[in-house]
């Protein structure tokens, strides 16, 4: 005598009261509940309804994700594309892509295990998601495509001095260099109001190949300043590179197509003698030994030039072509074709510059130094073969060689500020700190021209001047070496001098340093040896601005000499008045 479920699983209760278990599946359960009394029995079936696929559908949720497939496809990458949710039993759901390869839920995410790469636009697959075999939802699946975006201009140099146009070119294509033009946009790139060029929009349209694009006219750039525009192609999340459009203002110059480009600085004995240069090539960091190009300045004293292994690598791609210690002319060599065999471009680089700058070396009371500072810089660019080293008259300048052909030629005149040997002795550290900033060139590596910045229009780098009144002459000269010299011989016996010596000052840059009096003897041989000196004294008289010195009769028998040395100094830098005494042997 009892109660009895068949099948019991998941059944509870008794005496006639049974709880039947949620049916999860989407097949009906049917369930046969018996009671027995003695020889007699009796029995009832009870069915629980198994849940529909429509239903089951109804409570399943998708969300895709923001994951992309790789534009080169997965394999056994896992790549998660959505998550879905659902009351239904999960082993009952399953994913179809025809142009995936394999594609299939794993715990609630729905993940690419493989797929083929993707050689054009940016793809859209549409999945469907099945319950139990039959049709439930869809969802996208995104894939990167290969396609490059890229964008280019006719112009990316522009005369500041007239209105030009220029045409901006975008597109994308493929690896195998289709063009595809589709939802390519063109988009401006934000530069500062007061550096931007100031065009209008023309027209736009589409080249022969498929290539869009735009043309707008820049209007002329009344101010000293190179201004720009910059634009960029856009692709869904593909991006090109910035295109940078340059435009030169006034005192500016630009030098179309060219290899080479020589800095000849030209001046007469009336300018001064003796000036030095310095040319930088920068932003290319090409590798020079243990440092790159734009630590190898050129010029006198500076390290491209006086360094042997350095100047040996830097002389490739800048030369400089030697010391002109008189008037005349003094020149550089930039090669740019060699520099430029490196791929910039795929590097993100676009522009290279090259600075110069110059100063005038040595004492003005000596054959060197600045007089009036004057000076002539011819800029002429080169394309062809290559250049060489001028000779005779030409030693300080390079010339053309082989089929090389002269492309521009454009002189500025200005004038050189910058005066002091201490300037040029300070070396490349300092150099653009203290010499005067001539020229600066703005090189576009795509379309092989520059814009050309005379900077010889405003003052720059440091002047420094020395003054000396003597017996009630000024001398003026630069503040190392010597202001004045004379030299002068004596006879066997005793020797005095004197004279009346003030106003010893320096000037920097126009500011006076008012500068101590001091004196002393230096003896020598009259083979010039140093020797102790014990015939020879200077004395100072500074209330009186009195400089005397003396010398005690020469009894050795040989020639003698004497450097009287009257000196102003600051402690940092003198003013020197020296004299040169030999003495004849008795």
């Amino acid at each position: 005598m009892g109660w009895s479920v068949n099948p019991d699983s998941g059944v509870t209760g008794g005496d006639g009261t049974f709880t039947f278990p949620q049916n999860t599946t989407t097949q009906d359960i049917v369930y046969t509940v018996t009671y027995t009394d003695g020889n007699k029995e009796c029995s009832k079936t009870v069915t629980v309804k198994g849940i529909s696929s429509s239903e089951c559908c109804n409570k399943i949720t998708v969300t895709p994700t923001t994951n992309k497939i790789p534009q080169e496809g997965v394999e056994g990458g896992n790549i998660v594309v959505a998550t879905f949710t659902s009351e239904c039993p999960s082993s009952l759901i399953s994913v179809q892509c025809s142009d995936i390869t394999r594609i299939e839920p794993n715990g609630n995410n729905i993940v690419v295990i493989d797929c083929e790469r993707n050689e054009g636009l940016e793809a859209t697959y549409t999945a469907n998601l099945l319950f139990n075999g039959e049709p439930c939802k869809t969802f996208n699946i995104v894939q990167k495509g290969n396609l490059t975006v890229k964008i280019s201009s006719d112009k990316t140099m522009l005369d500041g001095s007239i209105q030009e146009q220029f045409t901006v070119y975008y597109w994308a294509e493929d690896s195998d260099h289709n063009i595809v033009s589709d939802g390519v946009v063109l988009t401006e790139v934000e530069v500062e109001a007061s550096n931007k060029i100031n065009y209008e929009f023309e027209r736009t349209g589409t080249t022969s190949d498929g290539k869009l694009f735009k043309v707008y006219n820049a209007l002329e750039n009344n101010v000293n300043r190179i201004k720009s525009a910059k634009f960029k192609a856009v692709l869904g999340e593909k991006e090109s590179t910035v295109l940078e459009i340059e435009q030169s203002g006034q005192d500016m110059t630009i030098l179309p197509d060219f290899d080479y480009l020589t800095f000849t600085f030209t001046w007469t004995d009336e300018d001064g003698h003796d000036l030095d240069t310095a040319t930088y090539v920068e932003g290319s960091y090409l590798p020079i030994v243990d440092r790159t190009l734009d630590d190898c300045p050129v010029g006198y004293g500076l390290v491209g030039s006086n360094n042997a292994a350095i100047s040996a690598v830097t002389s490739m791609y800048l030369q400089h072509g030697g010391d002109n210690t008189q008037s005349g002319d003094e020149c550089a060599l930039v090669n740019w074709k060699k520099i430029c065999d490196h791929d910039y471009i795929s590097e993100g680089i676009t522009k290279l510059y090259c600075n110069l700058y110059a100063n005038w070396y040595g004492s003005g009371g000596s054959p060197n130094g600045k007089r009036n500072g004057n000076c002539t810089v011819t800029y002429k660019t080169y394309k062809g073969d290559g250049m060489q080293h001028g000779d005779g008259t030409n030693r300080f300048v390079f010339v053309p060689s082989g089929n090389t052909e002269l492309v521009s030629t454009i002189p500025n005149s200005g004038n050189v500020y910058a005066y002091s040997t201490e300037n040029a002795n300070k070396g490349a550290a300092d150099t653009k700190k203290y010499y005067s900033y001539v020229a600066k060139l703005t090189y576009d590596i795509q379309s092989k021209s520059a814009i050309l910045e005379n900077k010889m229009t405003s003052r720059t780098g440091r002047e420094i001047r020395g003054y000396m009144k003597i017996d009630g002459v000024t001398y003026e000269g630069d503040r190392v070496g010597v202001i004045k010299k004379e030299d002068i011989t004596i006879e066997s016996g005793a020797y005095n001098n004197s004279m009346i010596i003030e106003d010893v000052y320096n000037t920097i840059n126009g500011v006076r340093e008012n500068l101590v009096l001091t004196g002393l003897c230096i003896a020598y041989n009259c083979s010039s040896t140093q020797i102790t000196n014990d015939f020879c004294t200077v004395t100072v008289d500074s209330s009186l601005n009195k400089v005397s010195w003396s010398l005690t009769q020469n009894t050795t028998g040989v020639c003698r000499e004497a450097d009287v040395v009257v000196k102003g100094t600051s402690g940092t830098r003198d003013v020197e008045y020296k004299i040169n005494i030999k003495q004849n042997p008795s």
